[in-house]
């Protein structure tokens, strides 16, 4: 209960002082230190035996793990590092890869990074495959979002930006095969909203009709998860979507309902945005529509899919935040939307929290182990 305690407080604080204090490196660093004394030292969680042993263990999971992770792997073995060494050193690549594209081009760095706190990150904890692989992610979309800011294509259909993009992809698949995903974020920057809404559709149709176990494979092949991914495949895993599909596609039409809701109010707000907003604020709009065409690999292949939205989740905060950021408040309505914004988007990860870690069955492996088995404040306490 302590533990609880202090973690608690010690993120209402921060969160507090946020409000008020949009840019500051030094509470800046303190957050990051804060995540990652939690990322690092939580034990316990959904996944923590399954990665023990792919650290310890390595050479049984050749054909179960991507190339770039089980370099990784043999990298910290090789210099002789401990499983819990390991965990520091993932979770300091994932909060240094994040920061890059939180610092350069978050108004409000310190509340970006304490909402994404709330979540996604106590999934992350457990998740650190998929997290690291999001982490890339995040990283590659600082170079779509110079392009969205400049209003910079060059005229031409890849950009110097888009190809380091699709590199930034790469990298991440080669850590976690759904990481390829992404790639799909592209058509948010060369589509308008029609065209990217009419894209969705022909997407969801065409993609059900193409996934077969064959193609599957041989995607994942390229990326040295076969084995695992072909496990989704099997008649016994139909079984298990079958029976976590209601949730995964209540947990999709949730997290695209909230968004939209968020984005339609802010830009049904008096707050006036500047080109750039504007800018970011389409693009997301975009992306948003884009999610859904996570619905027939959901139905067809596996309902884990759902990772590819809630890793877009920082930059979305980052973005409706950038939007209510500008430097003067013209009236007494501007001050409170600067309020009443944020709170919308606590209540966005809020209740996506809520379907993921308690109404997902995730409370007592995911959710719970940050506050009761973290062997760092243990040992303070």
């Amino acid at each position: 209960f302590r533990i609880t305690m202090i973690q608690a407080v010690s993120y209402f604080i921060l969160l507090s002082i946020s409000f008020f204090k949009r840019k500051s490196y030094i509470l800046y660093f303190v957050c990051i230190v804060f995540l990652w004394l939690i990322a690092s030292f939580t034990t316990g969680n959904a996944d923590e035996q399954i990665y023990q042993s792919r650290y310890d263990e390595y050479q049984l999971w050749e054909d179960n793990t991507e190339y770039l992770y089980m370099a990784l792997i043999k990298t910290c073995n090789a210099l002789g590092l401990t499983y819990q060494a390991f965990k520091c050193v993932s979770a300091f690549i994932v909060l240094t890869l994040i920061s890059c594209t939180i610092l350069r081009f978050a108004a409000c760095p310190i509340l970006t990074l304490l909402l994404y706190a709330v979540y996604p990150f106590p999934i992350d904890v457990a998740q650190m495959r998929n997290c690291l692989a999001t982490s890339v992610f995040i990283f590659g979309m600082g170079f779509l979002l110079d392009d969205v800011q400049n209003g910079d294509n060059q005229g031409r259909f890849l950009t110097k930006n888009d190809i380091l993009y699709c590199l930034c992809i790469f990298i991440a698949t080669m850590v976690h095969t759904a990481a390829f995903f992404w790639i799909i974020i592209l058509v948010a920057k060369k589509l308008n909203t029609k065209w990217a809404a009419i894209f969705t559709f022909v997407f969801c149709l065409l993609f059900s009709a193409i996934m077969t176990p064959r193609f599957i494979s041989g995607l994942s092949g390229l990326f040295g998860s076969n084995d695992r991914i072909n496990a989704y495949t099997t008649a016994a895993y139909d079984l298990t979507r079958d029976l976590h599909l209601p949730l995964a596609l209540l947990r999709v039409a949730i997290f695209f309902i909230t968004s939209l809701a968020v984005l339609l109010i802010t830009n049904l707000s008096s707050m006036k945005m500047t080109g750039v907003q504007k800018k970011e604020y389409i693009f997301y709009f975009k992306i948003t529509i884009l999610t859904l065409c996570i619905l027939p690999i959901t139905i067809n292949y596996t309902p884990e899919i759902y990772r590819m939205q809630t890793g877009l989740s920082l930059i979305f905060y980052m973005i409706i935040l950038n939007i209510i950021s500008g430097e003067t408040i013209n009236s007494t309505n501007d001050a409170i939307l600067r309020f009443i914004i944020p709170l919308l988007l606590l209540v966005f990860g809020v209740v996506n929290a809520f379907l993921l870690y308690i109404f997902g069955d995730n409370l007592e492996t995911v959710f719970i182990p940050i506050f009761e088995n973290n062997t760092f404040f243990n040992s303070i306490v």
